[in-house]
């Protein structure tokens, strides 16, 4: 997933909901203002001015990623360009301290000060692996090159996946996938029809015949494909899979944890209750998929960390607690999940609100008669921009 959301550009989507981002010695929140990016802290009061196109949350290092003038650059928990925007496409930075970025159509990686260390000359690249090695393609093929940007594996796969921590690779040649080590040698030899990356489980899902199984590292069968989706293996050794379209959990051993009876699920096991649905209403499943909060909402979200959940029902959007007890009742047009700020944005009377978990309004975007938009107090008071005066 997170390479999904890892990599933006051209093709950047509008984060659904703010992410809460370490910075400063406090949590931030996304604001959205004047079709502008920046940050708020849990009093709503604003950190990081609304200037930008779009950003994404600060990392351990303390940048995020922003975007202004279509071009895309890493700012501080200030605000401050810390690399100026320059880039169409960015990544965020891997564990090394190096991001890939491009620049006039080719691929290359930079330090956190903006230096190229891998000068940009590959036609797609991705993170490096714990390994310190990352697959990268040049002239339709791929291959794998060290933090110094020397191939370790010249390229010459038709298409390539990071190593796992077992140290193995998915690549494809001549339209089978299999497994090479970081020598460049098969460990698997090259005969699924599509690969995945080895869990820490030591099992790898498989495609064969438009069915999914899945292997382990000798490319042995430990379960045979037979199912129609599937998602990856949690830390608790359970994945969840599709068979003759209803969804369950099976165990590492491919034996029913919760047999196959829900019509579509939430993908994310690591929480304890998930969201699953039976017929057009959705609900609340534990790990041995009793239904904790029963099938009453039109769709539901993760519980976030502080235990709610927003749910939509009857056209309106309210929070739940894991006893399915409303919390904060049914009252907006659309809720976002919390952030690990406990701040949600909302939508109430067309009015974006930045809410508690109490439910009580933080501060909310209103517009002025100048049909410019400013940030309101849970009073009407405004407080961003400050001394604000409607221009002539």
């Amino acid at each position: 997933m997170f390479k999904t959301i890892k990599r933006l550009g051209i093709c950047l989507v509008l984060i659904t909901a703010p992410l809460a981002a370490a910075g400063a010695g406090e949590e931030l929140s996304q604001l959205w203002l004047n079709g502008k990016r920046g940050y708020i802290n849990a009093k709503g009061e604003v950190v990081i001015e609304p200037e930008f196109d779009s950003i994404w949350g600060f990392t351990s290092n303390g940048l995020s990623v922003a975007k202004i003038n279509n071009k895309f650059g890493y700012i501080n928990t200030k605000g401050k360009w810390v690399i100026e925007p320059q880039f169409n496409i960015v990544s965020l930075f891997a564990d090394n301290g190096l991001a890939e970025v491009t620049q006039n159509h080719k691929w290359g990686y930079i330090n956190e000060k903006g230096k190229w260390v891998i000068q940009p000359q590959f036609d797609s690249a991705e993170d490096f692996a714990a390994n310190g090695l990352a697959v990268v393609e040049q002239n339709h093929k791929w291959g794998y090159i060290n933090e110094k940007g020397k191939w370790v594996i010249k390229p010459q796969f038709s298409y390539a996946k990071d190593f796992a921590a077992n140290g193995l690779a998915a690549v494809e040649q001549n339209d089978k996938w299999g497994y090479i080590n970081e020598k460049g040698e098969w460990v698997i030899r090259p005969r699924f029809d599509s690969s995945g990356q080895f869990a820490d489980n030591g099992l790898a899902a498989i495609k064969q015949k438009d069915k999914y199984g899945f292997i382990n590292t000798k490319g042995e069968w430990v379960i045979r494909p037979q199912f129609d989706k599937i998602g990856g293996f949690d830390d608790n050794g359970l994945a969840m899979v599709e068979q003759n379209n209803k969804w369950g959990i099976i165990n590492t051993k491919g034996e029913w944890a919760i047999e196959p009876q829900f019509d579509d699920v939430k993908w994310h096991l690591d929480n304890e209750l998930i969201g699953a649905t039976q017929g057009d209403k959705w609900g609340y499943i534990n790990r041995k998929g009793e239904w904790v909060i029963k099938p009453q909402f039109s769709y539901v979200s993760d519980f976030a960390a502080n235990g709610l959940a927003a749910t939509e029902q009857k056209d309106k959007w309210g929070y739940v607690n894991t006893k399915g007890e409303w919390v904060i009742k049914l009252q907006f047009d659309y809720a976002w999940s919390f952030d690990a700020n406990d701040i949600a944005p909302v939508k109430l009377n067309d009015k974006l609100r930045y809410i508690n978990a109490k439910g009580e309004t933080v501060v909310y975007v209103d517009t002025t008669a100048c049909l410019e938009e400013v940030l309101k107090n849970a009073k009407g008071e405004i407080v961003y921009p400050k001394n604000y005066v409607c221009p002539e």
